[in-house]
């Protein structure tokens, strides 16, 4: 007969988080690690911009994450900007879609060792920032005991 308790709390939810200033260069990469604990699955990534920041041209920011620098891919995400914006607002939030290994739904497989998550950001465009452009990224975990 199977056996269970009741009093044994479920998974909790925590984040890290990382500002990186002057984040965005011109058609260059800008890459950033953030620790993900032992015993966890990646729930979500959002991403806030803490400058306005103001493009040249159009602009399309894409980010990707990978266990090693320039390594296996994690995941993507769709494109943050898609070449529509010449300007975002400070402070707006966004929830970009994940598009591999893992998704908002939890799908993903749940890590047993704590490990780096190595992110690449890169812009096909020349930034023109006010202030320094700064950009927060959040992950989201979803740990288990």
């Amino acid at each position: 007969m199977a056996t269970f308790r009741h009093a044994t709390p479920g998974s909790i939810v925590s984040s890290k988080r990382v500002i990186v200033s002057d984040a965005v260069t011109s058609d260059g990469d800008t890459k950033f690690t953030i620790e993900q604990p032992a015993n966890s699955a990646i729930h979500k990534v959002i991403v806030r911009n803490l400058d306005v920041l103001t493009f040249d041209t159009n602009v399309t920011l894409k980010v990707s994450c990978g266990t090693q620098l320039d390594g296996t891919e994690v995941f993507a995400f769709d494109n943050l900007i898609d070449g529509s914006a010449l300007t975002l607002a400070a402070n707006t939030l966004l929830v970009p879609s994940i598009t591999a290994g893992v998704s908002d739904a939890d799908t993903g497989s749940v890590v047993t060792d704590e490990r780096d998550l190595h992110f690449t950001l890169n812009a096909n465009q020349t930034l023109t920032a006010t202030g320094n452009g700064k950009i927060e990224f959040t992950v989201v975990y979803r740990i288990f005991d």
